[in-house]
């Protein structure tokens, strides 16, 4: 007899006893299979048998937790649940983990993704020890909300296992119902590390019924893939299919970050720079400059404004406060901004340089950080070294990816074997190569606020140090020394007296 079948028997008969054993065993399979059941038996139970066994109660605070906003779980059940763990003298591990579950949801409902991270490595110990066969019902699940820390921390590999894990555990016997939800997030871990031909083939070959309404991962990840295949009408239609009720709030970024790449190519780039940017104040909680989420938001914003070719704007939210540098989300946006501004050299530099993160694949091996570092190597020398063409055009190969192709330039295009057609938001500027008498002059004007200092630190009068200025701005494009120095990649020390000094008006 089906777990289903036995719990409506047995709740019609009023075994509580014989319910409290299928629950113990099966509570996470009924919570995702038979939610209507669940509410049923919840509403009908004697109060005598939640004050019994404090588990009950528990079990009673997940399912309601499961459809409330954020997914948060009632604190007070929760707080006697844990003592009567706590007075155990063997507590099962399914309590642990039960009690562990709940104190994730409540990190990731308040946006405190690196704490939440740190707490599911120490799930993830149990989940991965021999007693994990004790709580095989639970374990699918519980990797499931792990992998979601991890990839609220930007370690989109780490999270990809732990989906995976999920759905091993959801299908090595009989088949458990989470076991779509995890094949669906770990495809959408694939999306958005840019390996979509591994996203379809998850896709594909998912197992389980049909998606339930309101899945988020399952709709991101075909929106990520149609994108990708620039169905700009699928991307939108797999938004359609979400159930816009507050729970699963964990992953609403993900919209924004779908959003913003498909406004690069439906003309819509200013629409979707005013909505990114109030979502960003509105929500800064969750999309604080040091969460992944929220260096991921202004890596688009950065992208948006690179695509109505506002450099200014896009250098303003890479110098905002709070921002890291280092920040592998940031990296490509950062080298992208260099190479837009005429310093192809630069974005080279950035990509070659990048440090070690929590991720496995630097930036520049992904399909969009190769297919940069090609087009940055090609502006920068003029020629383009066999392996690295071979790099580039392999790994888009590989991974299906002709949304990468986006970061090539014209002539990056005639070299790669695949043409497939890809939108051009933005326009790469020549090389702009400064002799050493520019490159000095440029660096008087980090430096110095007034004329009458940059020309004392050129050792020239101030007519030929306005001189000198001039030349530069013309070679950059620039109409002021704020700007020259953004166009250059420079930092400079402007003071308030820049432009009493005469610098700004000198083109």
């Amino acid at each position: 007899m089906s777990v289903i079948l036995r719990l409506t028997r047995d709740l019609t008969r009023g075994s509580w006893n014989n319910i409290a054993d299928t629950l113990d065993d099966h509570f996470f399979r009924c919570l995702i299979a038979a939610p209507d059941l669940l509410k049923k038996l919840f509403a009908a139970a004697p109060a005598d048998w939640y004050r019994q066994h404090p588990r009950h109660e528990m079990w009673r605070a997940l399912f309601h937790a499961a459809r409330r906003p954020h997914d948060l779980v009632d604190a007070n059940a929760r707080g006697r649940f844990r003592a009567w763990v706590e007075a155990q003298p063997a507590p099962h591990p399914r309590d642990f983990l039960l009690l562990q579950d709940a104190r994730l949801r409540d990190l990731l409902a308040h946006g405190w993704y690196e704490e939440a991270s740190s707490l599911s490595d120490r799930v993830l110990a149990s989940l991965r020890s021999p007693r994990a066969l004790e709580m095989a019902d639970a374990v699918p699940s519980a990797a499931i909300r792990c992998g979601i820390a991890k990839l609220l921390v930007g370690d989109v590999d780490a999270a990809a296992i732990l989906f995976a894990e999920a759905l091993h555990w959801a299908t090595r016997t009989d088949e458990h119902p989470s076991a779509r939800d995890a094949a669906e997030h770990l495809a959408l871990a694939h999306a958005l590390a840019d390996r979509f031909a591994e996203a379809r083939a998850v896709l594909d070959s998912e197992p389980g019924p049909p998606t339930r309404t309101g899945a988020r991962a399952g709709a991101f990840a075909r929106a990520l893939v149609a994108l990708n295949a620039l169905d700009l009408r699928g991307a939108r239609a797999a938004l359609s299919s979400i159930d816009r009720s507050p729970t699963g709030e964990a992953l609403s970024w993900i919209e924004l970050h779908i959003r913003a790449r498909a406004a690069l190519v439906d003309g819509t780039a200013c629409e979707m720079i005013h909505r990114l940017t109030g979502a960003l104040v509105t929500q800064a909680a969750l999309f604080s400059p040091t969460s992944a989420p929220g260096a991921v938001l202004r890596g688009d914003l950065v992208s948006l404004y690179h695509g109505v070719d506002d450099l200014r704007a896009a250098q303003d939210v890479l110098a905002a406060p709070g921002l890291r540098e280092e920040d592998p989300a940031l990296l490509l946006p950062r080298a992208r901004h260099a190479f837009l501004l005429g310093r192809p050299d630069r974005a080279l530099a950035l990509l070659r340089c990048e440090e070690p993160t929590r991720s496995s694949v630097p930036a520049r091996l992904t399909a969009s950080g190769a297919v940069l570092a090609a087009a940055a190597e090609l502006a920068a020398s003029g020629t383009l070294s066999a392996p690295t063409l071979h790099q580039a055009a392999s790994i888009v190969a590989h991974h299906g990816s002709t949304w990468a192709l986006i970061e090539a330039t014209p002539a990056l295009r005639a070299l790669l074997p695949a043409k497939a057609e890809a939108p051009t938001p933005w326009v790469y500027r020549e090389n702009a190569q400064l002799t050493r008498r520019e490159r000095q002059v440029l660096d008087a004007l980090a430096m110095h606020d007034t004329l009458g200092d940059v020309a004392a630190a050129l050792h020239v009068s101030v007519n030929t140090a306005k001189s000198h200025v001039r030349a530069l701005y013309r070679k950059l494009g620039a109409h002021s020394r704020e700007e020259a120095l953004r166009l250059s990649g420079s930092v400079g020390t402007a003071g308030a007296n820049a432009e009493a000094g005469g610098i700004a008006q000198l083109a």
